[in-house]
């Protein structure tokens, strides 16, 4: 593994975990901000149905989630790793990640504002081998996107249906551009398995109706968290 080899900070790890909750808070707010910036011009501009920009978006209860959930992962990658550099871009991707679930699980949308520049800064971070080498994110990036764009070709081919959006496709490859192709079926595996229990629980709960579907982003989300702290 890769982050193992880092050269490790010389300073307080309690600096370098308060400094990486600092910048996962702040990140998760600006990236959440952003991304509802761009829902909402799609809105405005016909683009998008008019409940498609929520309403509530500027709730205290819903900011205060969003900076607990970007500092705590901070704290979770300075706990496994320590307080080595590579801590700070991956609370930038965790950071993302956040903010993109929330989003896709409210609008059902991942605004392109942030799932590109996630991609390319993905490939930059790894120009140095920070997580993987940067071949193994080229490869990652090309065959996340191409195996979700299979995949919906196929199923719009047998139903007549969309079945996954363009911003899957999109998330699924910047996150192969910053944990490589070897990662992308364990970020499948947890991406799939989550939704299927989430789905079961809905519909028990009587809150998923038969043939509705579901936001996949959260849970490919959720898949690259679970990937980038098993490095």
């Amino acid at each position: 593994m890769i982050i193992n080899t880092w050269h490790v900070f010389d300073v307080s790890p309690w600096l370098i975990a308060m400094l990486a909750m600092a910048l996962g808070a702040a990140l998760v707010w600006l990236a959440f901000d952003l991304g509802m910036v761009q829902i909402g011009k799609w809105q405005r501009s016909g683009l998008l149905a008019e409940d498609a920009f929520p309403e509530n978006k500027s709730k205290p209860v819903k900011r205060l989630i969003l900076v607990v959930a970007g500092a705590a992962s901070g704290l979770v990658l300075c706990w496994i790793w320590g307080p080595v550099p590579a801590v700070f871009p991956g609370v930038v991707l965790m950071g993302i990640l956040i903010a993109l679930a929330w989003i896709d699980a409210e609008t059902g949308y991942l605004p392109d504002l942030l799932t590109i520049p996630l991609l390319w800064l993905g490939l930059l971070v790894n120009l140095d081998e920070t997580f993987v080498r940067l071949s193994e994110g080229v490869l990652g990036a090309v065959t996340g996107y191409m195996v979700f764009w299979l995949l919906a070709w196929g199923f719009r081919k047998v139903t007549g249906r969309d079945g996954l959006g363009n911003g899957d496709f999109k998330l699924l490859a910047a996150i192969g551009a910053w944990l490589g192709i070897q990662m992308l079926p364990q970020v499948l595996l947890v991406a799939s398995s989550s939704a299927l229990i989430a789905v079961a629980i809905f519909r028990l709960a009587g809150l998923l109706k038969a043939g509705q579907s579901i936001s996949f982003g959260p849970y490919l989300a959720l898949g690259g968290a679970v990937g980038l702290i098993s490095l």
